[in-house]
């Protein structure tokens, strides 16, 4: 269960790294006042919550929208 929460955080931290560069690069060619950035996913983990991993049961934590 660790490495999978290990994991999961690595995939954040690699988005939010490359939401960075993608808005760097926004920046620096000028195309930031007219671009809208979106980011979406289908459903959120369960991360031991419940004591589940998966994501096929309607608690909070698979289908919160944030």
């Amino acid at each position: 269960m660790v490495r999978n929460r290990q994991l999961y955080y690595a995939m954040v931290e690699n988005l939010d790294y490359n939401v960075g560069r993608l808005m760097q690069h926004l920046r620096a060619t000028g195309l930031a006042d007219n671009t809208i950035v979106v980011v979406t996913a289908d459903h959120g983990e369960f991360g031991g919550s419940h004591s589940l991993h998966e994501k096929q049961y309607p608690f909070e934590e698979s289908i919160a929208c944030r």
